[in-house]
């Protein structure tokens, strides 16, 4: 970034025309990463959570439990496409 600065740019525009660009695939990663295992995490959901303020996978239990299932599948059926979004987002730039 100091070489964005060398040649004008603002702290801000360095930022985000350098320093952000080199940053992204890691940050891509890290939350490619930890999204699997936090959308499939439900023993800890379901020990920790506080009454009023459930998790989604505490949500699904709780309406398959109650035989709700229409609003388990809606439920599923959200985070099936929040991970199809996911895995799909780094190829929108490969093929672009």
């Amino acid at each position: 970034m100091g070489v964005g600065r060398l040649f004008g740019l603002g702290l801000g525009r360095a930022w985000f025309r350098i320093g952000y660009p080199l940053l992204w695939p890691y940050l891509a990663a890290g939350v490619f990463l930890v999204m699997p295992l936090a959308l499939a995490e439900l023993t800890l959901s379901a020990l920790l959570y506080a009454p009023g303020a459930e998790t989604l996978g505490v949500a699904v239990l709780s309406a398959l439990n109650g035989g709700l299932f229409r609003e388990a599948a809606a439920i599923g059926l959200l985070l099936m496409i929040l991970s199809l979004l996911i895995l799909l987002l780094p190829r929108r730039g490969v093929m672009a």
